[in-house]
């Protein structure tokens, strides 16, 4: 059954610039406690000041002062100053209550609010927090000050790193370039007007769960940026690992090349006159494998922060500087090899993309050992002929000596040409892979879905014209043949939960109607029991199943969920729900409502459906055909496409008379085509013309693909043309074409 939802946020006020400056009345009760609180902090007696706020808090939770602002704001600073961090939350949220309720705000308390709750991680408190950041966003539409101002723009920098590129444009947010950092130091953050809305509506949209009351994804977000705040923003400004934790969470592993191993530090650091092991920077490598195979970072660090770098930048300039032929530059040559073999060394460990230089330098390194035994041995065997006793001999760690001649006789390539190759290796795969990186890397990750397995849901929609002219969307889905079989990973997740398996399911789905600023307008909720796969071997699909949604109004938003839980029976009764199998969301923004002046022909979606193998010639109605959400069709499928056609105008014999046309492309051609050498679209098309009674006509048309061959996607193209008028309307639907098994 359908239901109201009635949008009543927490914050949920009209912002304009007399309800952000508001200010309580002077003469409130909680002035004169505030003004004795003041007081008595400015002669040091902390205790008086803290009871006077709470006396001007207990009269007035969102009293703001002039020029002092909100008391609910000081008192949970002094609580927060003496640990009670669950009361001064508490404070703040009740005053923030206060004032909402009054029409009275206050940006610095705000402001507060969300950073406490989220770098706390107070959960509890996580839906009004999220809450009073889309009231921090909206009030940019407002009129600030300078110090406000400044304290919104905090917000946008974490912001735009996860804003589509397009949309980051369209708000303004120009002083910050694709990566989200500013291409001017110092400019300010500041978006265009109207920015406030759209970038509250922008969070609304990504709500990644709309069957639950919390929008799970801004929570998300709000709490990697706690985290970066903390731990990767020093000085006040963020370095780049907080641009990556915000955009894509924690990273599956990390790794740093410390450069202290004993082995390392004989061969290289303690051979080199200039160098010290704190020439080499301090670095963080973090591989994020759950997101893509090219997500993967090395951050060096520069002036206490954590700049993306290249293993190049790893290499001390005293090695990468002056590689020659001479002994000093084949002993630096020497040493940057060394170098690259324990970088390579720890990056191979964590991702393969270094793997094969790893190789490749401990390869030559190998040989550099080889020859540096082979040459020390040579010169032993020649001091022990001239007398000179081996223990006066100046010797390494690894007992090499120290002041012995280069020697490269041995060597493939000499050290000084290798070590350059490889750097400039380094910098040619390490761009190719900054490059596979953007194309790859999402510009956001949310980590609401790793550890749930999809739901393979096909989901279709389609709008259609109620009589009462409110735009109808009707949402058809289905689940493919296994598609409810766990994996064997999530399989002996449930095993270990003591779910014995096979047990019957229960499929719940949430439709959510929203309106344009994604406010939730209506929904339908609906529990599907899906018997044991055991009884027909997985091998059937779900029956595909309909929703039928009213009153879509101009533009409008639709998201459902689908959850696929383990259903504890008894009996027949399901007496509870058990543990998440698997979850999957579907949404489709910026849906238009139909046409219902009456003025203008209008065209329903198109809707596919299944026809009943009947082996006769005939067109079957409507009751005997199916649903068919899936996009995969082959050229034997019996489908026709069903659809409805509104405000066709009669002529002089007080009939209508309208052409219905389809056309059916596909791009490049397909399957033998090709060989054939025809590369351009493949083009059918086919019309008939009717004549009617009535304005609106609903129509079925039979889609015949049974002269095309080989595989593609396919678009098709309905066009109904009015012949009275002239007037032309058209909608498209796409296929994949397959192979018939």
């Amino acid at each position: 059954m359908w239901y109201r939802v009635v949008s009543g946020l927490l914050l949920g006020v009209i912002l304009s610039a007399g309800a952000l400056h508001a200010q309580s009345p002077a003469s409130s009760p909680a002035s004169a406690a505030l003004a004795e609180a003041i007081d008595h902090q400015e002669a040091g007696e902390a205790d008086e000041a803290l009871r006077a706020l709470r006396d001007a808090f207990t009269a007035d939770p969102g009293y703001i002062a002039p020029d002092r602002g909100a008391v609910a704001y000081w008192l949970g600073r002094a609580l927060l100053q003496r640990g009670a961090v669950d009361e001064a939350i508490t404070v703040w949220g009740e005053g923030l209550q206060a004032m909402t309720s009054e029409g009275r705000l206050d940006l610095t308390l705000a402001d507060a609010f969300v950073r406490e709750v989220y770098a706390r991680e107070r959960v509890g408190e996580y839906a009004p927090a999220a809450e009073t950041y889309l009231w921090l966003l909206r009030s940019l539409d407002a009129n600030l000050d300078a110090e406000q101002e400044a304290l919104v723009a905090d917000h946008l920098e974490p912001l735009a790193w996860v804003l589509p590129d397009g949309f980051r444009d369209r708000v303004g947010l120009t002083a910050l370039d694709a990566t989200g950092k500013r291409s001017v130091p110092d400019a300010p953050v500041l978006p265009r007007d109207g920015a406030g809305a759209l970038l509250a509506n922008w969070w609304r949209g990504q709500d990644a769960l709309p069957a639950t009351p919390e929008n799970e994804r801004l929570h998300e977000h709000l709490a990697r940026v706690a985290h970066a705040n903390e731990h990767y923003r020093p000085d006040g400004v963020y370095d780049d690992r907080a641009y990556v934790y915000v955009r894509l969470g924690s990273p599956y592993q990390t790794t740093e090349i410390q450069f202290t191993s004993p082995e390392f530090l004989n061969k290289v650091v303690f051979r080199q006159l200039t160098l010290s092991s704190f020439d080499f920077p301090e670095n963080e490598f973090w591989v994020y494998h759950h997101v893509d195979r090219s997500a993967y970072y090395l951050f060096v660090e520069d002036l206490d922060k954590y700049w993306l770098g290249t293993t190049n930048d790893l290499l001390p300039s005293q090695l990468r500087n002056s590689l020659t032929n001479s002994e000093r530059g084949i002993r630096r040559s020497e040493a940057l090899v060394r170098t690259l073999e324990e970088v390579y060394k720890e990056l191979s460990l964590a991702h393969d993309d270094f793997a094969m230089r790893y190789q490749d330098v401990a390869d030559y390194a190998e040989l550099l050992d080889q020859q540096e035994m082979m040459s020390q041995a040579e010169m032993d065997r020649r001091a022990t002929q001239s007398g000179i006793d081996l223990e006066d001999v100046p010797r390494d760690v690894s007992g090499i000596d120290i002041n012995a001649p280069v020697r490269t006789d041995m060597l493939p390539e000499l050290p000084h040409s290798f070590a350059m190759g490889q750097m400039s290796q380094a910098d040619y795969e390490e761009g190719l892979a900054a490059k596979r990186r953007e194309e790859n890397v999402p510009e956001a990750y949310t980590e609401l879905f790793r550890d749930v397995e999809a739901l393979p849901v096909a989901v279709r929609t389609a709008r259609f014209l109620e009589p009462d002219g409110a735009t109808r969307t009707e949402v058809f889905w289905s689940v493919p043949p296994d598609g409810l079989t766990p994996s064997n990973e999530t399989e002996k997740a449930l095993r270990r939960e003591g779910v014995r398996l096979p047990e019957p399911y229960l499929l719940l789905s949430t439709a959510v109607l929203q309106d344009e600023q994604y406010r939730d307008q209506a929904r339908h909720i609906n529990r599907h029991l899906v018997g044991s796969l055991a009884s027909n071997d997985g091998r059937a699909p779900l029956q595909p199943q309909t929703y039928s949604i009213p009153d879509g109004a101009g533009t409008y938003h639709l998201a459902v969920q689908w959850d696929q839980r383990v259903a504890v029976m008894s009996g027949d009764d399901v007496v509870n729900v058990g543990p998440l199998v698997k979850r999957e969301v579907f949404r489709v923004d910026s849906l238009q409502a139909l046409d219902a002046s009456g003025r203008t022909l209008e065209l329903s979606d198109p809707l596919p459906l299944l026809l009943p193998e009947d082996g006769e010639d005939v067109v079957p109605s409507l009751e005997e055909a199916t649903p068919y959400p899936y996009r995969r069709i082959t050229n034997d499928l019996p489908l026709a496409l069903n659809f409805e056609i509104y405000h066709l105008t009669f002529g002089p014999d007080d009939r209508t008379r309208y052409t219905v046309a389809y056309e059916v492309r596909r791009e490049g051609g397909g399957g033998a085509l090709r060989f054939l050498g025809r590369g351009d679209d493949e083009v059918t098309s086919a019309r008939t013309t009717n004549t009617g009674t009535s304005r609106t006509s609903n129509e079925l048309m039979l889609l015949d693909l049974s002269d095309w061959d080989g595989e593609g996607d396919l678009t098709v193209t309905l066009r109904v043309t009015d012949e009275t008028t002239g007037a032309q309307v058209e909608r498209s639907i796409d296929f994949e074409l397959v192979e018939a098994r």
